[in-house]
């Protein structure tokens, strides 16, 4: 039974709604101190709503009490950009007023094919560069930026993402906190774990100074999928019963697919095949209602590895073609690569090296023209081992060192483990004492680091048989 802490005890918007809403009409002082003290990021979300609502007509009295507010929250800091923004939209025409109203509705629910979402924010953002709406046009690109990890990760936003940092409001600390998970976001896809970790933090810090639940149940979510990752299976368990408290009580169906996804692939990293595909279906179920097939893609391709370790092969092969056809429509170069990769296991499992060899070319392929390193560096340990079973020593020492080497040098202790276990292994049987010993002493440093003890146990008993060969 997954449970939270935070995620039970911090309170909703819509749960703090009436009291935010009592202090507004109220318009005192005290009022507005204590709301903004008490809910900081839920009354400034309040604020920033009642500011755009000056696109449709408002009364006097609710004018007084949107600028009493921005007097008491940013005059006393020496702030002033809330203001700005209200004089602004005070002094447009009611067409410009439309303008941006309609912008607003199409950035805040597009949705269609990769190319009508790209017009769409292409249209947005010239709507508010031509009203010349700073604040718009921020929350605009940081739109884009989100849009272009997600669809077209070969891009590299890091540049764009410091200047969208530089030029946040603060007095919309929440904003500045998304663009540190966009930037985790961006690391991550590079193969950067230790400075996408570090951005998750400085997200977390201001979601939780400014007591929200559904930033910090975001972080959490991306925290257990680091963990995952990299090897930290415990503490993945508990951000991932965090995350999902919130996600639950607020009805997120698309989260809570992605975080029983994450779930199953913890539970697949582990080897706990039918609570894997337990959660797989969970996530499918859900992602199939809400018509999202890239989300789909990802679920049938999970579920045909898990098929493949249960030696079902039929319904690991058609999990896998199904997912190839949505990847190809989608023209998701990331999946692609994931698929291929799997296709290849299922070649080496059969024992079948040479067929395995092509698959995984393809897959470092997919990854390098994305710029995606965690693909590649799997499928380059894999190939390695596709060489090896072709009796293709070279190769395949080749590969598995690539393989390593990638993996050290973007954090992702757990693929690093691996190799250095499997280079120590064969190291060992090629009689080369040496070089074993010092890829298991390799894989003992990762190994205090993940805290993997089943493979701890492993190595200490292979360098014993290293230090103490038998007569």
């Amino acid at each position: 039974m997954l449970r939270g802490s935070w995620g039970e005890s911090m309170p909703l918007y819509q749960e703090v709604f009436p009291e935010i809403e009592t202090a507004f009409q109220l318009g005192t002082e005290d009022s507005f101190k204590h709301i903004f003290e008490e809910y900081p990021a839920y009354a400034g979300e309040y604020l920033m709503d009642q500011i755009s609502e000056m696109e449709k007509d408002l009364s006097e009295e609710r004018k007084k009490q949107i600028e009493n507010a921005i007097q008491i929250l940013e005059f006393p800091m020496g702030q002033h950009a809330l203001n700005d923004v209200w004089v602004q939209i005070k002094s447009w025409s009611p067409e410009e007023r439309q303008r941006k109203q309609e912008a607003n509705k199409k950035l805040k629910s597009f949705k269609g094919s990769r190319d009508e979402e790209k017009q769409v924010l292409e249209f947005c953002l010239n709507e508010y560069l031509a009203l010349n709406d700073v604040l718009g046009v921020w929350q605009c690109r940081l739109k884009s930026v989100e849009w272009r990890l997600i669809c077209e990760p070969e891009k590299n936003v890091m540049q764009e993402l410091e200047d969208l940092e530089s030029q946040a409001l603060p007095e919309c600390p929440l904003d500045l906190a998304r663009v540190h998970l966009l930037k985790s976001l961006s690391h991550d896809l590079s193969g950067n774990q230790k400075n996408s970790f570090q951005e998750l933090q400085k997200a977390k810090l201001i979601f939780f100074k400014n007591k929200d639940p559904l930033g910090l149940a975001e972080v959490s979510l991306r925290e257990g999928e680091w963990y995952s990752k990299t090897g930290y299976f415990e503490k993945a368990y508990t951000a991932f019963e965090e995350s999902l408290t919130v996600f639950k009580r607020v009805g997120n169906a698309e989260r809570q697919a992605s975080l029983f996804m994450s779930l199953g692939n913890l539970h697949l990293r582990e080897k706990q095949n039918q609570n894997a595909i337990n959660n797989y279906e969970e996530a499918g179920a859900i992602f199939k209602r809400l018509q999202k097939n890239e989300g789909r893609a990802k679920v049938l391709n999970n579920m045909g590895v898990v098929y493949d370790k249960m030696n079902k092969i039929d319904l690991a092969k058609s999990s896998y073609e199904e997912s190839r056809k949505i990847a190809e429509e989608n023209q998701d170069n990331r999946q692609l690569a994931e698929i291929e990769n799997n296709l290849g296991n299922q070649c080496l499992r059969a024992g079948k090296g040479a067929e395995a060899v092509p698959h995984y070319k393809k897959a470092i392929a997919s990854s390098q023209k994305i710029g995606v390193l965690e693909t590649e560096i799997k499928a380059r340990h894999n190939l390695g081992m596709a060489y090896f079973f072709s009796s293709k020593k070279s190769e395949g020492y080749a590969s598995l060192k690539e393989s390593l080497s990638l993996s050290q040098r973007s954090g992702f202790d757990s693929d690093a483990m691996e190799s250095s276990f499997l280079l120590g292994k064969l190291s060992s049987e090629d009689g080369k004492k040496n070089e074993a010993v010092f890829y298991f002493k390799q894989c003992e440093s990762l190994i205090k680091k993940t805290g993997n003890t089943e493979r701890e146990k492993q190595v200490q008993d292979l360098l014993k048989s290293l230090e103490n060969p038998l007569p």
